[in-house]
């Protein structure tokens, strides 16, 4: 049955959590009215009760299974047995959590139970949040659900789809896909954790895909067909452990491009900011030449759109970060960092091209710049940075030392992490603080500014010396 199935995909790959999809109404189609196993929850076939505005926005929504055929649903009474009874039959299997989709049909099921569309939401969303909660510690993604009264439910299940969804093979998708999630998140951002959805690691576009999520801030999830992965982009996104480094806010565009139109104006690249524990994370995407189209209701390549070249300028103040400080701004596609103020940098990018820069702060101390950048191979390395310390210290014959201390989430195994600094450190370190105590020394190697630390397995802590410096 579904309990030993659920434990075989456990013990097979060594999963520890797996979530189970369902509709708010149950199915896509509800609850059955006629079945002998059902018959508890008094469901009833109902149909959507959609205002003209609706419809005018969205034609096919007139002719949709559930408007023409109805929906079973259960009286807002009786949902709160109905959640109760899925989520412990779910628990009991061995589920951890849940998606729940298709949140905006309920509201326009209201009045055929004889109250408004924001009592039938509220009713709903009371219900499942207690029952989720109840069941999987309020494990829960949250989809089609960009109604006014849904997201105002949305009380214990943080995490919300703000996207449409990942549609692999219409070319013009994936760039309104960024753009969208993008600008959605400078509203739904302030109300939940924004959810990009699924996309597949080998596909044409995949680095794009997760390179949107990465400065999105957003869970990270992938759906691949078996056999078909992009491995080398998957760990630049997932630790060994199968932990993210996940930006703190949501990602939104930046000023500059805040009202401009980045899939079809022909000229902007899309800039998305956010911020980790330690400095700034900036996003960018040449993602224009895509229109919506009313009669196909989907996006379409732009007519008499160019598909070239553009550039672009990039600076802290793109992340919120105006305090008049020296950064160090590496570029995680270049390999390469730049010291900077306020001032900007110009770059270009191809056609449904990207790049990451962090943006972290600088250090100086004595005669030593410094900056932490991050983990070499992951997109959003700077996430593993939590906090750093310097100190200089004058011997006897009145040279100085410098020691600097950069504290990191640890990693299981062998890698690079990147630092700015303006000169070779004579000694190089690290430290694991964890069941084994222990310090071990790191190789390093210098390309003009930019220093490289091996780090060995497990190791949070990078101790840098410079000696016998004369200021």
């Amino acid at each position: 049955g579904f309990e030993a199935f659920i434990g075989g995909v456990k013990e097979s790959f060594g999963i520890e959590s797996v979530f189970c999809w369902h509709s708010i109404c149950g199915y896509w189609g509800g609850v059955s009215d006629t079945s002998a196993s059902t018959e508890k929850y008094h469901s009833k076939v109902t149909k959507w009760d959609l205002a003209e505005s609706i419809v005018h926005a969205q034609p096919s929504l007139s002719i949709d299974p559930l408007s023409q055929n109805g929906v079973g649903v259960i009286p807002p009474d009786q949902i709160s047995l109905f959640y109760d009874d899925l989520h412990a039959y779910l628990a009991a299997c061995g589920v951890s959590g849940v998606k729940v989709d298709v949140q905006s049909c309920v509201g326009p099921l209201g009045p055929s139970f004889g109250i408004s569309s924001t009592e039938m939401t509220r009713a709903y969303h009371r219900a499942l949040e207690a029952s989720i909660e109840k069941y999987f510690d309020s494990n829960c993604i949250s989809c089609m659900c960009h109604s006014s009264e849904n997201l105002m439910s949305l009380h214990r299940t943080p995490i919300c789809r703000v996207s449409d969804d990942f549609y692999p093979e219409e070319d013009a998708s994936h760039g309104a896909h960024v753009m969208s999630v993008a600008y959605n998140s400078v509203f739904l951002g302030e109300l939940a954790i924004p959810d990009y959805d699924m996309f597949w690691s080998s596909h044409e576009h995949g680095a794009l895909h997760a390179a949107c999520r990465v400065v999105g801030g957003c869970p990270i999830y992938v759906s691949d067909i078996p056999g078909k992965h992009n491995f080398q982009l998957l760990r630049s996104l997932i630790l060994s452990d199968g932990f993210i480094l996940r930006a703190k806010l949501p990602g939104r565009p930046t000023r500059d491009c805040l009202f401009k139109n980045v899939i079809g104006d022909g000229e902007t690249v899309l800039k998305i900011w956010n911020w980790n524990e330690m400095g700034g994370l900036l996003g960018c995407f040449n993602v224009q030449g895509a229109e919506w189209s009313r009669s196909k209701e989907k996006f379409v390549e732009r007519s008499g759109s160019a598909q070239k070249e553009l550039t672009y300028s990039v600076s802290p103040r793109d992340a919120e970060l105006f305090d008049g400080s020296k950064f160090a701004m590496y570029s995680y596609r270049k390999k390469q960092v730049w010291v900077v103020a306020e001032e900007s940098m110009k770059f270009s990018l191809e056609w449904m091209d990207f790049d990451i820069y962090w943006i972290m702060p600088l250090f100086e101390c004595s005669c030593i710049s410094l900056a932490p950048l991050g983990l070499d191979d992951m997109m959003n390395g700077a996430g593993a940075v939590t906090s750093v310390t310097t100190n200089a210290t004058t011997e006897s014959d009145g040279k100085t030392t410098v020691t600097a201390v950069v504290q990191i989430l640890p990693s299981l195994h062998e890698r690079w992490f990147s630092l700015y600094c303006n000169a070779s450190p004579t000694q190089c370190y690290t430290t694991c603080e964890g069941t084994f105590p222990r310090q071990m020394p790191a190789s390093h190697e210098r390309d003009g500014n930019l220093c490289k630390v091996l780090l060995a397995p497990e190791a949070d802590r990078v101790v840098l010396h410079w000696r016998s410096l004369t200021d």
